[in-house]
């Protein structure tokens, strides 16, 4: 379920590494960059877009998943090569 300012429905919500896309009653793909305020509450994580409040009900363990996932950036590249400043090139 997904709730917004100016719509309520069911969706189908994928967490990417960049955006977040609602498929279903709401259609939307929200880049990450500009979701602010995010918070779980409960089995929703909520999260304001520009003037959009928007709620997504998907349970408690999945709420807090996202919303960590939402506030968290991306490990630079280096991170995921395991290189660090002392390496060796």
């Amino acid at each position: 379920m997904c709730r917004t300012n100016a719509s309520e429905g069911k969706v189908k919500a994928h967490l990417e590494a960049d955006q977040i896309i609602l498929r279903g009653n709401t259609r939307r793909v929200i880049a990450l960059a500009t979701v602010s305020d995010v918070r779980a509450e409960g089995e929703a994580v909520h999260f304001q877009v520009g003037d959009d409040r928007i709620v997504l009900e998907m349970g408690v363990r999945e709420a807090a998943l996202w919303a960590a996932k939402m506030t968290t950036p991306p490990p630079a590249l280096s991170k995921k090569l395991g290189l660090s400043p002392s390496s060796k090139a």
